[in-house]
C-alpha cells in the first residue's frame, strides 16, 4: 500500500494589499518637499498647502483603489493569497486620507466662495 502524500501549496502574500498598507509611507515625503522652490508658484503659502492637501487626497483615493483591487483578487481566488487583513487595513488609511484631504478642499473652496 502507497501513502497518500497531501501537497500543500504555500499561501503567497498579497502584493497589493501589502501596498495598499504601505501607501501612507508617501505623505511625509509630500509635506516635506518644497513646492515653492521646485515651481514657480503664485503664492508660496496657499499654493503650497493646496499640494500639499491635494496630494493627500490623491494617495488617499489610489490607496483605496489598491485596497479594493486586492480584496477583490483574494475573494476571487480563495485560499490562495494570505494577507487579507492588510487590504483591509489598507482601505481603512485609504478613506482616513481621502476623507482629511476632501474635508480640507471642501473648506478651501468653501472659503473662497464667501
Amino acid at each position: 500500500m502507497s501513502a497518500k502524500k497531501i501537497v500543500e501549496h504555500k499561501k503567497r502574500i498579497n502584493i497589493p494589499a501589502l501596498i495598499s498598507i504601505l501607501m501612507f509611507l508617501l505623505v511625509p515625503p509630500l509635506l516635506l518637499i518644497p513646492w515653492y522652490r521646485l515651481f514657480v508658484l503664485r503664492s508660496n503659502t496657499v499654493s503650497t498647502l493646496l499640494i500639499h492637501i491635494i496630494g493627500v487626497a490623491v494617495i488617499g483615493l489610489v490607496t483605496l483603489v489598491i485596497a479594493v483591487v486586492a480584496l477583490i483578487i483574494s475573494r476571487k481566488r480563495e485560499g490562495e493569497y494570505k494577507g487579507t487583513w492588510m487590504a483591509w487595513v489598507g482601505m481603512a488609511i485609504g478613506v482616513i486620507e481621502l476623507g482629511i484631504g476632501l474635508f480640507f478642499i471642501y473648506d478651501y473652496l468653501r472659503f473662497l466662495n464667501r
